[in-house]
């Protein structure tokens, strides 16, 4: 049986199951096929708990307090990896426990070699922006369409729900450095962003809440991830995706084992079991991504290959998103506070 749980504020991680029946895994919303785990489950006769974060910060500073204690699995970003590593909060993977590591070709997998021995590839794709065709007359090609948007946006712009998300495209669209910003620069991004903030109707990069914001007319622009924007099309049409002229976002999800962990050979049960061919399909299919896995990606149907592949080549091209200095985590985190005080979205 999946338990599915949503940590609130004053929780913590340890009071999860660490009993070896038990594989916990501490992921996003919505992220993991329910047909994959319940085959797992029945295969292995373990029950599967999901806790759930809705940020990465809220992520972080739920295993920095813990230190990981409760959990056996966590989903990370690439930009996060390096700092879970120097912290201890994951352990490296044992790969002889995990032979279907072989499927991957590890050489197209865009991690150092370091972050390899830690990190299990989950789902990679690209950050850009999601606007409706049906409002302009001419195709997006900037984030200018955003930050400085055209009368048609107006009043229903979408901005992401994480600072770390937010400032780096606002200083992409200035053409500063992303990650070595002066303190002016930093400044002049703040300005630009409370110019704007009127016309903001939405702070978040939840796909429920981007969904709901395009069928209801309520946005006509925001950025999200190429995953998300597959199922956004479903319920609109009319939205295109587009990576703006000056760049976008490459981004890489992995499966790390929690050092905490006390049921680490279950973990890696659970890595391998991810790797099989068709499971690693399926998973692809949910999740709207490749992963560098040949043998998954022949089973998939060409239609959706093709579209996949699509995205997949368009974000590797882009630039990462990167683990940022207490600086300029500080600013921006000064900045989301200034944008959102009251915690409204």
């Amino acid at each position: 049986m999946i338990r599915v749980l949503v940590l609130f504020f004053g929780c913590t991680i340890a009071a999860l199951s660490t009993a070896a029946e038990y594989l916990n895994l501490y992921t996003w919303d919505d992220y993991i096929d329910p047909v994959v785990l319940e085959r797992f489950e029945q295969r292995y006769d373990v029950s599967v708990v999901i806790t759930t974060y809705a940020d990465d910060l809220e992520r972080d500073q739920q295993v920095a307090s813990s230190g990981g204690e409760g959990l056996d699995i966590i989903l990370l970003d690439d930009s996060s990896l390096n700092s879970y590593i120097r912290n201890g909060w994951i352990t490296r993977r044992v790969t002889k426990n995990i032979p279907n590591n072989r499927y991957i070709n590890w050489q197209t997998v865009r991690l150092s070699e370091l972050e390899k021995q830690y990190a299990q590839p989950y789902a990679e794709g690209s950050y850009g922006l999601a606007y409706r065709s049906e409002l302009i007359e001419e195709s997006v090609d900037s984030w200018a369409a955003l930050y400085n948007p055209p009368k048609e946006f107006r009043g229903k712009i979408g901005l992401a729900g994480q600072p770390t998300e937010l400032l780096p495209t606002v200083l992409l669209y200035l053409g500063y450095d992303l990650w070595n910003p002066t303190s002016w620069q930093l400044t002049e991004a703040e300005r630009l962003l409370m110019k704007l903030r009127p016309d903001v109707t939405l702070f978040s990069s939840s796909t429920q809440d981007l969904d709901a914001g395009f069928r209801q007319g309520t946005l006509a622009i925001a950025p999200t991830y190429s995953t998300d924007f597959v199922l956004l099309q479903q319920e609109s049409p009319d939205l295109r995706y587009v990576i703006p002229k000056e760049g976008g976002f490459y981004w890489l999800d992995s499966l790390v084992i929690a050092a905490a962990s006390h049921s680490k050979d279950r973990a890696h049960q659970f890595l391998n079991f991810l790797l099989e061919p068709e499971i690693a399909a399926r998973q692809m299919m949910y999740n709207n991504s490749l992963i560098s896995h040949p043998e998954a990606i022949k089973q998939l149907p060409e239609e959706v290959r093709q579209q996949l592949e699509k995205f997949r080549t368009q974000a590797r091209d882009q630039y990462r998103f990167k683990d940022s200095g207490i600086w300029s985590l500080r600013q921006m985190m000064s900045t989301w506070y200034s944008l959102d005080p009251e915690g409204k979205y």
